[in-house]
């Protein structure tokens, strides 16, 4: 059906909502309507509000150009592609049905972060993959129109290494990563206290101080 839908109106790409499961409890259906606006659709795509995802598009073979940024590593790779696809795309669809389930699995090689250095390891692979995301958007103008959803996306970047965070020499780790937000992260609007009070402590170093007080209080709390 989705297949028909892009065929009948000569979509470059379609996606469609999906359906996300455990395969314990009932199915949820997604919603992943979007206005068909490039810029609505790179701004949806950018701060998570429309899933940047292949498996729930079919895109027509004559997008996958030689121009193409490919990803070098293992998260965010499906965003790298699709905000490509927009851009090159003449024209997109979207079917407001949920044509794909998606079996959601917590043991999955994405979702195990039960040491440091698959957390280190995921942490450098969001990395790389957006740097070559933000340096598509740069190359092809569109930087102004996404700033704030860029800034966005690098908070999100260093906040991969707050569980990590357990000494003071730890601090450097969420430091050192987009340094330039240090200062600006405490003027972002959408950004929420919660965070903003995460990055002053760490900036100061009291951030494993306070996390070893709260695992202390916590530990005492359940004996």
């Amino acid at each position: 059906e989705l297949y028909n839908y892009a065929n009948d109106n000569d979509y470059d790409y379609v996606w469609c909502d999906y359906c996300i499961e455990d395969g314990e409890n009932h199915p949820m259906v997604q919603s992943q309507k979007c206005n068909i606006d490039k810029n609505i659709i790179f701004k949806s795509l950018m701060n998570g509000s429309l899933k940047g995802s292949l498996w729930n598009r079919l895109i027509k073979r004559t997008i996958y150009t030689d121009t193409l940024v490919y990803p070098k590593s293992n998260l965010i790779e499906d965003l790298l592609l699709v905000v490509q696809f927009t851009f090159y795309a003449e024209s997109i669809g979207y079917l407001a049905k949920p044509m794909y389930h998606y079996r959601y699995n917590p043991y999955s090689i994405t979702n195990d972060a039960s040491t440091r250095s698959k957390i280190l390891s995921q942490a450098l692979d969001y990395y790389i993959n957006e740097c070559l995301l933000f340096d598509f958007i740069a190359k092809k103008g569109l930087s102004r129109i996404l700033k704030k959803e860029i800034a966005l996306h690098k908070v999100s970047s260093k906040n991969f290494y707050l569980s990590l965070i357990n000494k003071t020499s730890d601090c450097h780790l969420w430091i050192d990563r987009y340094p330039e937000l240090n200062v600006k992260i405490f003027f972002m609007k959408d950004i929420g206290i919660k965070i903003k009070v995460t990055a002053f402590l760490i900036i100061l170093r009291l951030y494993p101080l306070l996390r070893r007080f709260l695992t202390s209080n916590k530990q005492s709390l359940n004996l």
